[in-house]
């Protein structure tokens, strides 16, 4: 999946000279949630984080420390539980799956959600663009 990833972004991202991060679940987890293609997007962008963060990087981070996404308007809040990094919740359970000079990877045990207000406002923001 990740070299996949990477075949799909090399060209992009090497021109804009940008790094990045993703937060992948597993892929039983992701099928599970796969609905239609803003869907897809959605779930895509909030998962990746436009710069790039090795677990060295992560576990320096202070707890409640706030990363952007590419879905604007949503963020991945870093807290610990015990000796568990997590983001909104969930728990990074893998760490650095891939990575490469402008490309990580982390694996994750759960789908990050879109808290229910958002999630009404980002709908209604997608439905307005349709008319």
């Amino acid at each position: 999946m990740t070299s996949l990833l990477e075949m799909q972004f090399h060209g992009f991202f090497f021109k804009c000279q940008t790094m990045m991060t993703v937060f992948a679940p597993f892929d039983q987890v992701l099928m599970n949630r796969v609905g239609n293609l803003s869907e897809q997007s959605s779930i895509f962008h909030r998962h990746v984080v436009p710069f790039g963060l090795l677990w060295s990087d992560l576990v320096s981070f202070n707890d409640r420390m706030v990363l952007r996404t590419n879905l604007m308007g949503f963020t991945n809040n870093i807290t610990r539980s015990q000796d568990m990094l997590m983001l909104n919740g969930v728990s990074v359970i893998f760490s650095e799956v891939y990575h490469n000079a402008w490309f990580s990877v982390h694996g994750i045990s759960e789908v990050l959600e879109v808290p229910h207000r958002t999630k009404r406002l980002w709908l209604y923001f997608a439905r307005d663009r349709r008319t």
